[in-house]
């Protein structure tokens, strides 16, 4: 299951409400699936037989209004409980890896690097994390890469990655997390996209996650061989991002 704490920082509001996003982009996400938009896709990866699951499978956010690419094992949490109108969340059915995508009001306050760096600050004060570090920040220079900055003149992305130390469902027990942020600007929707995956780095023997972890057979420390698939995920995932209708951002 996601880690309940990486969900909504304080402060945020929603543009649109989940069932009018549906509405709204329900036939653009038609328009967009019809149209074959497969950008930023895996090198190397080929056709794949029709017999068999590809490894990443198109996946509607907001009713369609966003589209991305991410592994079929992810499934929806709202299905299981209540998610915020302006959030989406997904997470690995065995893994305690958990996606979230958040839309929020454009952060004028700061400049693109500084924004970055306070969402991450912002998401780990919303979790209560006291120990955080951040490990890598950069901004997207290459365009070309990621479907959404080719989309709109005016975006622009950074990312951070770090780690925090999260408690999950208001436990005492806590876990340290490698969070992967990627902050989209889109100053012309008046609009901050948060897009954060969230991995276990080291999981509290005590915590419900360790629990469902153990039944599923896997390690209470996050494994170093699979780094570089949480890394291909968050990759595939960020520039596979497509905005199919942009009212979902509201009239601005």
């Amino acid at each position: 299951a996601a880690e309940e704490a990486a969900g909504a920082p304080k402060r945020r509001q929603s543009r649109l409400g989940r069932a009018e996003a549906k509405a709204r982009g329900d036939q653009a996400a038609a328009a967009a699936s019809s149209s074959g938009e497969r950008a930023g896709g895996a090198p190397g990866a080929g056709r794949m037989p029709r017999a068999r699951a590809p490894p990443f499978v198109r996946r509607d956010f907001f009713g369609g209004a966003i589209t991305a690419e991410l592994p079929p094992e992810y499934v929806d949490i709202s299905t299981v409980r209540d998610v915020p109108d302006n959030q989406e969340c997904f997470a690995h059915q065995d893994t305690d890896r958990s996606l979230i995508v958040e839309i929020l009001e454009f952060e004028d306050s700061y400049d693109d690097e500084k924004a970055a760096r306070y969402f991450f600050m912002d998401l780990a004060d919303a979790n209560g994390s006291e120990n955080n570090e951040i490990e890598l920040q950069e901004a997207v220079a290459d365009k070309r890469s990621m479907t959404a900055l080719r989309q709109f003149r005016d975006a622009r992305m950074n990312i951070v990655i770090g780690t925090q130390e999260v408690a999950k469902f208001r436990e005492s027990a806590k876990n340290v997390i490698r969070v992967f942020l990627c902050n989209l600007r889109l100053p012309g929707f008046k609009s901050d996209v948060l897009i954060s995956f969230n991995t276990p780095v080291l999981v509290d023997p005590d915590s419900s996650s360790a629990r469902a972890l153990r039944e599923g057979g896997f390690s209470l420390t996050g494994d170093p061989t699979k780094q570089a698939e949480e890394v291909q995920v968050f990759r595939r995932f960020v520039s596979t991002f497509l905005i199919a209708n942009p009212e979902l951002f509201g009239a601005v």
